[in-house]
């Protein structure tokens, strides 16, 4: 019934989160993706530390909500309101905005 609903729901999640992440990596790979200043913001091409942690966090703090909230649904009869939003991810939100921050700032 639900759980089986909240199940069934997780698994699409995960196939289509990893799909979609599996379709973006091929097309960067091939080449259809230009990456040229996604990771590196100056002119010898090299990426910066700054840029990779805040993709890195940009991409899998909201991940980990989304699985999160399909977690939350489990033995719930009918959701009422979306699961709070944990601590520890808005400190590594803020976090990763203020070290890319930082970063630029020291670059200059």
């Amino acid at each position: 019934t639900f759980a089986i609903t909240v199940d069934a729901l997780q698994w699409a999640l995960r196939v289509g989160v990893f799909g979609l992440a599996g379709i973006i990596v091929c097309k960067m790979l091939v080449g259809t993706v230009p990456l040229s200043d996604l990771l590196s913001g100056s002119e010898d091409g090299d990426a910066e530390p700054e840029r990779v942690q805040a993709l890195l966090a940009a991409i899998g703090i909201p991940v980990i909500y989304l699985f999160d909230c399909v977690s939350a649904l489990r033995g719930v009869q009918v959701p009422r309101s979306l699961p709070e939003v944990q601590t520890w991810m808005l400190a590594a939100g803020f976090g990763s905005q203020a070290l890319y921050l930082i970063g630029k700032i020291l670059r200059r």
